[in-house]
């Protein structure tokens, strides 16, 4: 089935051209011209990834990125004139998958859909809940749970534990669960994982066989202490 995109771009030439572009590249293309009427699409619709521009007339981009992440984890890449660092932090903080300026290479920009596209499919192979010492791990409803308490965590905040868990005992850099998972290498930051594990070690580490170690000036790895 061909890859169902959105179009979030109020531009009157941009959007038809980008329209055209990606069906000839066997794309199915929804067009939205304003930020209200978008979200309404990505929130009644099934899409296989949105395109979002933030300068959008009646509700800007970082606004509708907002609502659409109340009720769901489509990949989203931003596309916009806006530039500055402090977008891109601000766009990647809302829990956008990526964000390409304008101007942009076409290719570039089909490529970036590509990647997200693949990276959406990668799933960790196993059972939807596993257990480590006393911490109930459920991967469909993205939430821990130990005695009666229960944390849900982000999808991203999942997807680190998700890559531990699939490379036991392998040290992971902190770089690549970037790229791996926000498709970035420079934004967020690095600390942003160090957050990440200090709320995954509260729950996965305590009476239990298993320890996220950290690797100094690396990254981090999930090891089986009694095995050591």
């Amino acid at each position: 089935m061909k890859p169902h995109v959105l179009l979030i771009e109020d531009d009157d030439l941009l959007g038809p051209g980008l329209i055209d572009n990606l069906q000839m590249e066997n794309f199915t293309v929804d067009w939205a011209q304003d930020g209200e009427s978008g979200l309404q699409a990505a929130t009644k619709n099934l899409h296989d990834i949105v395109i979002l521009d933030i300068m959008v007339p009646k509700k800007n981009g970082f606004d509708v990125l907002k609502e659409i992440r109340q009720v769901s984890q489509v990949p989203v890449l931003i596309l916009s004139a806006k530039s500055s660092a402090q977008d891109r932090i601000l766009g990647l903080e809302l829990d956008a998958d990526d964000y390409l300026t304008k101007p942009f290479h076409f290719k570039e920009l089909v490529l970036r859909i590509l990647t997200l596209l693949k990276r959406k499919t990668r799933e960790f192979k196993g059972p939807e809940v596993i257990q480590i010492g006393k911490a109930k791990i459920d991967f469909k409803s993205l939430s821990i749970q130990k005695d009666e308490q229960r944390e849900y965590l982000t999808e991203k905040e999942m997807l680190v534990l998700k890559m531990l868990l699939s490379h036991q005992d392998q040290v992971i850099s902190r770089e690549h669960l970037l790229n791996q998972i926000w498709g970035t290498n420079n934004y967020p930051s690095t600390r942003t994982i160090d957050n990440i594990i200090v709320k995954l070690r509260k729950w996965i580490e305590a009476d239990s066989p298993y320890e996220i170690r950290s690797h100094r000036g690396i990254g981090y790895a999930l090891t089986r202490v009694d095995q050591q």
